[in-house]
């Protein structure tokens, strides 16, 4: 390797500069993608395992309690690689997701000590953090006896660490200097259109960059296509529900769900404007959705859009990509656009949801589960 890219490289593991930064540097200096990214994980693997006691913990067990998704897949696939780096072994639980927050809200309620770590959103450790359900993680962020100084915490989209990190204080800003990090961020997604082009191209219809246009392009995909439905949403009873395409749209109108008053939070969807966009987006459903939209969890919007029975969402990126897999009969056919619901917005205004994991307060064994986190 030339001396520059080595000096580049030995900047990026003394943690002076980020990956994305490393990542374009070494691509200017004329090395293909596949070369950047063996070079970028070989000795980011190799400067991980230096310098720390991986060992430390080893003979100790940890329980994670996880929802059924990609991302948890992705984790199990490697937890014997963790298990022969540190001597810690893990087991877990895995629900669904329509039960999953049942069940970790009964866990950390009766203070049961069965988990020691969880995957979480950040808007339920807002919920969990105040209630003394789990762990300020700065402690073990900032204590270099427990925390690999390989790991990169800042490295993450500062966006993304503060959304997991909150004061309490009703309004308070996310990420503020008094903030406690309520939890590590694992995986984010925003919600963008993922639309079936080839049943688009055969209904002769546009791309929709509008809330009247998604409507309207929705009813028209549907009658060019037998036996489909226009637009995949969730529906179930949830707040899983809100948060994805209708919240991201809801919000580009510069509407609210909350606002502070006299240091309280008070409801404020009750405007003209709100009103308006309810009925809009209960109409494109009632044209233009599943008849057994109620019943629809991601899981379900993801499966009508992989196999052909809906047109297109409005949902989370990853959900599209997820879609777009070889195993599914409509891979190669998905699309993707960004999606400004207002038409006078200057950008669209896309919610993010970030899967995290936290270490329950009521867990014996923090500083082991904090070596697997990291």
């Amino acid at each position: 390797m030339y001396e520059k890219e080595a000096d580049t490289l030995k900047a990026f593991l003394d943690g002076q500069m980020s990956r994305r930064e490393l990542l374009s540097r070494l691509a200017a200096s004329g090395l293909g993608a596949a070369a950047v990214s063996s070079i970028c994980s070989n000795a980011a693997q190799a400067a991980f395992l230096s310098d720390f006691d991986w060992k430390k913990h080893k003979g100790k067990s940890i329980k994670l309690l996880l929802n059924k998704h990609p991302y948890t897949d992705a984790m199990i696939a490697r937890l014997e690689e963790f298990r022969q780096l540190t001597g810690i072994g893990v087991s877990y639980d895995i629900f669904p997701e329509n039960v999953y927050f049942e069940e970790l809200t009964a866990a950390l309620s009766l203070h049961s000590d069965e988990y020691d770590a969880f995957m979480t959103g950040a808007y339920m450790t807002w919920t969990y953090g105040p209630a003394g359900w789990v762990v300020d993680h700065n402690e073990w962020l900032n204590d270099p006896e427990k925390t690999n100084p390989r790991y990169n915490w800042f490295d993450v989209l500062p966006g993304v660490r503060k959304s997991c990190a909150w004061n309490g204080q009703p309004g308070g800003e996310l990420g503020s200097g008094d903030a406690n990090q309520w939890c590590i961020p694992w995986g984010y997604e925003q919600n963008d259109l993922t639309y079936n082009a080839t049943m688009f191209e055969r209904a002769g219809v546009r791309i929709p960059t509008n809330l009247d246009e998604l409507t309207e392009a929705a009813a028209a995909v549907q009658a060019g296509n037998e036996g489909i439905h226009g637009i995949g949403l969730r529906g179930t009873r949830s707040w899983a529900t809100i948060h994805p395409g209708f919240l991201s749209a809801y919000a580009n109108f510069g509407e609210r769900d909350l606002v502070v008053e006299n240091g309280k939070l008070k409801a404020a969807m009750n405007t003209r404007e709100s009103r308006a966009f309810h009925a809009k987006w209960v109409q494109m459903i009632q044209q233009s959705g599943a008849r057994d939209w109620s019943t629809h969890t991601w899981y379900k919007v993801r499966e009508d859009i992989g196999a052909g029975r809906s047109a297109m969402t409005f949902d989370a990126d990853i959900l599209g990509y997820f879609a777009n897999s070889d195993e599914n009969p409509m891979s190669g056919q998905l699309h993707y656009a960004p999606f400004a619901a207002n038409h006078a917005a200057s950008a669209p205004t896309p919610n993010i949801w970030i899967w995290a994991l936290a270490m329950s307060s009521f867990s014996r064994n923090h500083d082991a589960t904090w070596y697997f986190m990291q």
